[in-house]
């Protein structure tokens, strides 16, 4: 099922399985990301040895399009974490539910990065003022826009259950519902972004976060 979702259900001939794998094969990767593992660097330089659950992102061009591939150290190797692709595929294919938990993630996140401080309140857990998520955003409005276009695409997908993840304010949680509170986490580009949401009065709240200083000390700005 989920391979249908990326592969698409129309199977490549030989001829465009032989061309796709040459185009494959040229690609240049780079590491976009440090190697982590809850949101805090590993330490060392031999990448047999890491531990489980180490992530990174690698980026590079496929077809005039940037590509982003995040992987993660499972059972000893590395494997592309497709989840993100999963739920961007997912995105393009169905309407937009304003509801759901990944959507006021990315709510919360684009009042942020768009200097909306009277809207955050709105999709806060709790009581803020707003300007104090905001005041840091010094971005020229060309730099805005095109980050403000990643937040629109930004996929979010609801962290796994043994999975920690780093929040802006330091503290480290973990995946996996703990009552009305639940994880998940976007990527902006190549940058990994967590968010804690909780579920009160019939809807989604974010846990306030000083999301542009962690995308600035993240070098996602």
């Amino acid at each position: 099922m989920r391979s249908s979702i990326l592969l698409g259900r129309k199977p490549l001939s030989a001829d465009e399985r032989r061309a796709l794998r040459r185009e494959i094969d040229a690609l240049q990767l780079r590491r976009d990301q440090p190697f982590t593992v809850g949101g805090r660097p590993v330490a060392g330089t031999d990448e047999s040895r890491f531990p489980e659950g180490t992530k990174t992102v690698y980026a590079t061009e496929f077809r005039g399009n940037h590509l982003a591939i995040p992987v993660i150290r499972v059972d000893g190797e590395w494997k592309a974490d497709v989840r993100f692709w999963l739920a961007m595929a997912r995105m393009q294919k169905r309407k937009v539910d304003e509801s759901t938990p990944e959507m006021r993630a990315k709510e919360f996140l684009f009042y942020v990065l768009s200097r909306q401080p009277a809207k955050l309140d709105g999709v806060s857990a709790t009581p803020i003022d707003g300007a104090d998520y905001t005041r840091a955003n010094n971005l020229p409005p060309g730099d805005r826009d095109q980050l403000l276009n990643l937040c629109l695409e930004m996929p979010v997908v609801r962290a796994r259950s043994d999975e920690e993840l780093t929040m802006p304010s330091g503290r480290v949680v973990r995946g996996g519902a703990q009552g009305d509170t639940v994880v998940f986490v976007g990527l902006l580009g190549t940058t990994e972004v967590p968010f804690l949401l909780v579920h009160a009065a019939d809807s989604w709240r974010v846990v306030p976060q000083k999301y542009f200083e962690f995308l600035r000390a993240s070098k996602a700005l």
